[in-house]
């Protein structure tokens, strides 16, 4: 594998800890926005201007297994939705992660956040005992790579496990597109203060999810021979 890889993520938090470790090029750290079309649409310009030669996709994900926390790590072997793969990870780069890094098995895109524990439980029945978790875009990106011959390699980390639902209040706060309206979150917030506290609590579990996509992250990225 050559040097010249692109990270990427949906959201800004999920890249944070990862900026301020000092990666240098050839790395190129990027958002690619949240939902499965904003993803695959940016990924796209992104490999067009940057020509990568692996892409290394991290985010968080919601859980599907009762022995997953907060924050643990899904390193897929499978991506895939509901109705069925797309392209699979890099072989080569799995294979070159050390022993029990990560949980690995299939990750799956659907189109809508599982807001709560019964919709993630649903889905870990329907899906079956291979799908570990649950995300909005990796799929969508994992066909881009495909379609552009780009190695990638997917590391999410558990923001909400099979057991937690989504504060009511911001299931309120999505936009018609299934991504999540920031004004919306903190117009709530502003109008009931008591909101704060939980949304304090939620930064902490991203600020976590974030540390460990970094950690995993420096694990995973080849090194320069």
């Amino acid at each position: 594998m050559r040097d010249k890889l692109l990270i990427v993520a949906p959201m800004r938090e999920e890249l944070a800890a990862l900026r301020s470790s000092g990666l240098e090029d050839p790395v190129t750290l990027a958002v690619v926005g949240e939902t499965a079309a904003r993803a695959a649409a940016t990924l796209e310009r992104l490999i067009e201007r940057h020509q990568p030669a692996a892409l290394l996709i991290l985010g968080v994900c919601g859980g599907l297994r009762d022995d997953l926390g907060p924050a643990d790590l899904i390193v897929p072997d499978r991506v895939g939705t509901p109705d069925g793969d797309a392209p699979a990870p890099a072989a080569a780069w799995l294979g070159r992660l050390p022993p029990a890094f990560g949980r690995r098995g299939r990750l799956v895109s659907i189109p809508r956040v599982a807001a709560s524990a019964e919709a993630k439980q649903a889905l870990a029945d329907e899906l079956g005992r291979d799908a570990v978790a649950v995300d909005l875009e990796a799929a969508a990106m994992a066909e881009v790579a495909g379609r552009r011959g780009v190695p990638y390699l997917v590391l999410r980390t558990v923001s909400d496990t099979v057991s937690e639902s989504m504060p009511a209040f911001l299931k309120t706060c999505f936009r018609e597109d299934g991504s999540m309206s920031r004004w919306a979150v903190v117009r709530s917030a502003l109008l009931r203060p008591k909101r704060w506290k939980i949304l304090v609590a939620l930064k902490r579990r991203i600020d976590r999810c974030s540390r460990a996509l970094r950690d995993a992250a420096l694990v995973a990225i080849p090194r320069r021979s």
